[in-house]
């Protein structure tokens, strides 16, 4: 049982919990995920069951699509409802403030990541230190956004659709767009909508989890190039030789997928001339 999941985490449970219903219901005992979604963020959570899990890592998983609500008037120390109200104000943007500032946020910007996150800061996890109360200097970052759109605003909240890169914050985000507008807001509501090749379109409900929802493990990883093997090449790269080839059309340091007909043997890193086995599965 190898391949992957499109699951649509539910509100409320963390990605880990998802996990372990989907190892019960599943009866696995090795399944990764693709990008932790918080409790309070729901959407697509790609899941890699058993030899999938060895993929991971080379997934078009930088990009990321999300939609997300602000709502004006508070600013929560987590940047998302379950925080503690930190600050207030009664300005509310109309949409040509909000329209105004979006530009600003789109292409290659800084951003400070929410203390209240997983990150490592001097050895500990930020939001271990955040709950003890004590002062987290959280370092900017460069982050990428390819798209920020507004879908809707009203005197309460606004509501947006972003296209974003690895290690994008929503909240922080959301924040950034309250604070240029001189409003307090935090993320009211926040949906993943897309990872990469997974969509929330064909996305499975927890409930509705079975062995028949699985996806092979090669369809996300489309995007890398092949090399066909021959049945001595088989043999040698299953026992984590390397192949010496000439005229290889890769460039060097690219990950290909070496493949025997349609079943994926092994990624392979194309040096000079040849390929080195750097992961290799059991099927």
């Amino acid at each position: 049982m190898n391949g992957f999941l499109n699951l649509h985490k539910p509100l409320n449970i963390s990605s880990a919990k998802a996990v372990t219903i989907v190892k019960k219901k599943l009866n696995v005992k090795k399944i990764g995920h693709a990008g932790t979604l918080d409790p309070l963020a729901s959407g697509v959570l790609p899941l890699a069951i058993n030899e999938a899990t060895k993929v991971i890592s080379y997934l078009v998983n930088d990009i990321k699509e999300y939609k997300f609500t602000i709502c004006w008037g508070e600013d929560r120390d987590t940047m998302d409802a379950e925080g503690v109200v930190v600050n207030r104000n009664n300005k509310v943007p109309s949409k040509q403030e909000i329209l105004r500032i979006l530009p600003r946020f789109v292409g290659n910007i800084e951003q400070v990541p929410p203390i209240y996150s997983a990150i490592s800061v001097n050895g500990r996890r930020a939001y271990q230190m955040a709950r003890q109360g004590k002062v987290v200097e959280m370092p900017s970052r460069k982050i990428t956004i390819q798209k920020l759109s507004l879908l809707h605003c009203d005197n309460q909240q606004a509501s947006f659709a972003t296209i974003c890169g690895k290690g994008t914050y929503i909240r922080s985000l959301a924040q950034d767009i309250a604070h240029a507008l001189k409003c307090c807001g935090y993320v009211s509501n926040l949906c993943r909508t897309a990872v990469g090749s997974f969509n929330i379109d064909d996305a499975i409900l927890l409930d509705d989890v079975q062995v028949s929802h699985l996806r092979p493990i090669e369809e996300p990883i489309a995007h890398l190039p092949g090399y066909q093997l021959d049945q001595q090449q088989y043999i040698a790269i299953k026992n984590g030789q390397k192949l010496i080839l000439n005229n290889l059309p890769f460039k060097e340091g690219d990950i290909i997928k070496c493949e025997l007909g349609n079943k994926l043997v092994a990624f392979a890193r194309c040096s000079a001339n040849y390929l080195k086995p750097i992961r290799v599965f059991n099927n």
